[in-house]
């Protein structure tokens, strides 16, 4: 029984991205891959200001939009106590 073309190349395209997670998990190990720095308020809250709509699409189409406005929600709430302090 012979494969077909498609299925030949779905497996070429399996195995390359096998080796490639392969490639990536060994060049990657050990290394945390989120910030160890934390966020100032002000950097969040610059951050929600200046994020584009393609950008927000990508976002909301990432982590749904509920999440994202929870996320963006703290972030005004960070807003109203920073101009109440005037830490900004």
């Amino acid at each position: 029984m012979r494969e077909g073309s498609l299925d030949i190349i779905l497996n070429k395209m399996l195995t390359r991205k096998g080796k490639l997670v392969s490639n990536l998990t060994k060049q990657f190990k050990g290394e945390k891959p989120f910030a160890t720095v934390p966020f100032t308020s002000a950097q969040k809250i610059w951050a929600a200001d200046n994020v584009g709509t393609e950008d927000m699409g990508e976002l909301i189409q990432e982590f749904g939009e509920e999440a994202v406005g929870y996320a963006l929600k703290k972030i005004n709430d960070l807003r109203g106590k920073q101009w109440r302090t005037e830490q900004i």
